[in-house]
C-alpha cells in the first residue's frame, strides 16, 4: 500500500483480502464472451431498465478485471446521480474502439 499510496498507511483502519478462487458462488470466475457477444450485447448491458443500472466488470471496456468493476460502478453511480439531478449521462464509447485500437 505504501508503495502505491505513499504515506497513507497511518490512515488505514481495516483491510480485507479475498481468495477469489475460493469464493463459494463464482469460484473466482469472470466474464468470457464468445466471438460477437461483446458487440451484440454491449448496449443492452449498459442500458438502464427503469431504475435498474447494471454494473460489474462485464459492462466495462476492461471486462474480466477489477479495473472494469470499479469503472462500471462509477459509471452507474454517475448515471443515477445524473438522473436525480435531471441530467443525462450516457455510456462511453463502444468496446470496439478499445478492441481495435
Amino acid at each position: 500500500m505504501c508503495s502505491t499510496a505513499g504515506g497513507s498507511r497511518p490512515l488505514l483502519i481495516h483491510a480485507v483480502t479475498i481468495a477469489w478462487a475460493n469464493e463459494r458462488y463464482t469460484g473466482g470466475t469472470y466474464s468470457a464472451f464468445a466471438p460477437g457477444q461483446v458487440t451484440r450485447f454491449w448496449s443492452a448491458l449498459r442500458t438502464p431498465v427503469g431504475p435498474i443500472h447494471l454494473a460489474g466488470e462485464h459492462t466495462d471496456e476492461y471486462w474480466g478485471y477489477m479495473e472494469g468493476a470499479i469503472r462500471s460502478g462509477q459509471r452507474a453511480a454517475k448515471a443515477i446521480a445524473g438522473k436525480r439531478l435531471g441530467r443525462s449521462v450516457g455510456p462511453r464509447r463502444s468496446p470496439d474502439a478499445w478492441l481495435l485500437s
